[in-house]
């Protein structure tokens, strides 16, 4: 009796051990390396990877090592008209420097040596550090840096673009070689800052500059690397693109109508984007006559904003062309 019933208690145990082993859930992921899963984490946002930290004591530091640090963009809710929500000067000054201590929390205990991406896009108010920030990415041989400065004052008046001192952390930087896509929104850009721009960071594919300040004078001619290239809402007084063996796409708003314009020997440009909203702005007709007969025939997409609707346009040489016209 004894025996069976002591056979009876094992059987009744390992019935129970395989009903836990049946819902029991397999944890393969944490068996992968540290470098797949941090590029795995590095997929997510910042808020999603750093709370990948509480899984496990495997995974406690790995989000310290994410190589995309795209922080959200700081949104004081400031949203103008009737009915709509509006928050104070004094609170979007209180809720600002918990963002800026987020973001110097991630950077200090950030332990990767190289940084692939860094994104930033906040409002111009004291007690940022932009400057430290942007240092930092580029010590960490940053491929993509994006940076929008969008302006903020007391009285909602514009002061201009955030002045971030181009030129010393152009020339300071030791890994020129490495940073392939650049955007700078609001960010004071000037005629020697572009041209180091241009002549220091080789490897550049993408290049974005929009509201740039004082930039007056755009000039790229050589063999660059460049594939796509956007200046707009700057105030040019010359803008000379030659000799780009590999510029794919060319977007230019708000090209003032006194602006210089030579474009030549672009073989691969098959992209153009710009727009007429006729505050003083050069018109489609006076832009096109200024482009070689070689370029227009070889563009695959135009786009055109106006004030009209959307119409599509088919070349001769059944290649589609869209007029975007934006009412």
């Amino acid at each position: 009796m004894r025996k069976g019933s002591h056979n009876s208690k094992r059987m009744r145990k390992a019935a129970i051990k395989r009903r836990r082993n049946r819902h029991k859930v397999e944890d393969r992921m944490s068996e992968l390396p540290d470098d797949i899963l941090i590029y795995i984490i590095s997929r997510l946002t910042l808020q999603e990877a750093t709370s990948t930290s509480i899984l496990s004591t495997r995974w406690r530091y790995l989000h310290t090592h994410v190589t995309h640090l795209n922080f959200p963009p700081f949104e004081p809710d400031i949203i103008f008209g009737r009915g709509m929500f509006y928050r104070s000067v004094s609170e979007i000054k209180e809720r600002f420097p918990k963002h800026v201590k987020m973001i110097n929390d991630v950077l200090d205990s950030h332990r990767a040596e190289a940084v692939k991406e860094l994104k930033m896009h906040m409002y111009d108010i004291e007690g940022g550090d932009m400057k430290k920030w942007v240092e930092f990415a580029l010590t960490r041989e940053v491929e993509i840096l994006d940076i929008n400065m969008i302006d903020f004052s007391d009285a909602y008046v514009a002061r201009g673009c955030y002045n971030l001192g181009l030129a010393k952390l152009i020339t300071t930087c030791k890994y020129r070689c490495c940073l392939k896509e650049l955007t700078l929104s609001s960010v004071d850009v000037d005629d020697q800052d572009f041209d180091l721009l241009i002549s220091d960071f080789l490897a550049l594919e993408n290049l974005s500059i929009r509201d740039p300040g004082n930039l007056k004078n755009v000039s790229i001619v050589g063999n660059s690397k460049l594939k796509h290239l956007d200046i707009s809402d700057a105030a040019l007084e010359s803008f000379e693109v030659r000799d780009l063996m590999n510029l794919v796409s060319l977007r230019c708003h708000y090209l003032p109508r006194g602006c210089a314009l030579w474009l030549g020997n672009i073989p691969e440009l098959i992209e153009l984007d710009t727009n007429e909203s006729g505050f003083n702005t050069r018109p489609h007709d006076e832009l096109f006559a200024k482009i070689p007969s070689c370029i227009r025939d070889q563009l695959q997409l135009l786009r055109l904003s106006t004030l009209t609707s959307v119409v599509p346009w088919v070349s001769k040489s059944n290649s589609q062309f869209w007029l975007v016209l934006i009412s």
